[in-house]
């Protein structure tokens, strides 16, 4: 076999040595060339504007400081509620929340000037399950919450949950029109937060969410 001569070898060596300088020049070019960066579309613009005041309404909770706390002496438990929402009972066992503006609505429809109306928030307390006004008027009997929110008709079942350290239930009534509501047993006795003017807890206002949480039972 004929070997190649020096001179030969070194060429090829500064061939190979040339097309290396060539790569590294070239990537290093590619690095320097600046990142041009398409400025967004207003559509994008908005949908941005949209995310960040979400995550600021999400991170800045409500001041609840100044709410008033309604505490149900006979049936063992308390609520929070804003200072200008209007509270109404005409017993313990019923126990409603209305917001200023639904409360204006409200003395519309006195007038005339208006369909039907509901409070925006009301808390039923019934002596037990068999106690509740569809199950016992309808002849449901059912005798525990799981059987109530299972058979009565009128009820849509959404998420079984713990609330206020108790099973509960998320539902939708039926009636009118859809209600959310939570159903919950404490100590034998079925209580009731309903919603009058909202379909799902996505319905909620910031204050009705609010109104919710803040729902425990005496010690």
């Amino acid at each position: 076999m004929k070997q190649l001569s020096k001179q030969t070898l070194i060429l090829i060596l500064l061939g190979l040595l040339a097309i290396v300088a060539v790569g590294l020049f070239v990537m290093e070019k590619r690095e320097e060339t600046p990142v041009v960066k398409t400025p967004p579309t207003p559509i994008e613009k908005d949908m941005e504007n949209e995310e960040k005041s979400k995550q600021e309404e999400i991170s800045i909770p409500m001041d609840t400081s100044d709410w008033e706390v309604y505490r149900n002496e006979e049936y063992g438990y308390e609520v929070n509620y804003p200072q200008n929402w209007i509270k109404k009972n005409s017993n313990a066992r019923e126990v409603s929340f209305n917001s200023p503006g639904n409360e204006e609505y409200f003395q519309e429809v006195k007038k005339g000037n208006g369909d039907a109306y509901a409070e925006d928030v009301t808390i039923f307390y019934y002596d037990s399950v068999a106690d509740e006004r569809e199950n016992r008027d309808s002849l449901l009997i059912a005798k525990t919450l799981d059987d109530l929110v299972k058979n009565n008709p009128l009820i849509t079942p959404i998420e079984k949950t713990i609330f206020a350290g108790e099973d509960a239930w998320f539902v939708v009534r039926i009636g009118y029109d859809a209600y959310f509501s939570v159903l919950l047993v404490h100590e034998g006795h079925l209580y009731e937060i309903f919603f009058g003017n909202s379909r799902s807890k996505n319905d909620l206002s910031e204050e009705e969410r609010e109104i919710l949480n803040s729902f425990s039972f005496s010690e």
